[in-house]
């Protein structure tokens, strides 16, 4: 069965990061990647980034680094759920 094209969507409002536990998740494992995608030239020679977390000299660097994001993961959630909010609303309509 196909989905019909609505009319028109409007989207006023989205509810808060912080309280899904699901989209919380994903902004912390965001964050967290795009830290591992900086290149650290200390890191170089360690290992390639697809086996930085088996890498035991990268272990603590990969602590250090979820510490800093479980710092920032609240602060950062609001500032985004504000950011879009301040940007609503936002209406889409099928071309006639």
């Amino acid at each position: 069965m196909a989905t019909a094209t609505p009319e028109a969507v409007r989207v006023s409002s989205i509810p808060r990061i912080t309280d899904s536990a699901e989209a919380l998740k994903e902004l912390r494992d965001g964050m967290a990647n795009a830290v591992a995608e900086l290149r650290v030239p200390e890191l170089d020679g360690l290992a390639p980034i697809c086996d930085h977390a088996e890498h035991p000299a990268l272990r603590p660097y990969d602590v250090l680094i979820d510490a800093a994001v479980d710092d920032v993961l609240a602060q950062t959630a609001d500032l985004l759920t504000e950011a879009v909010n301040r940007r609503l609303p936002w209406t889409w309509e099928p071309e006639r």
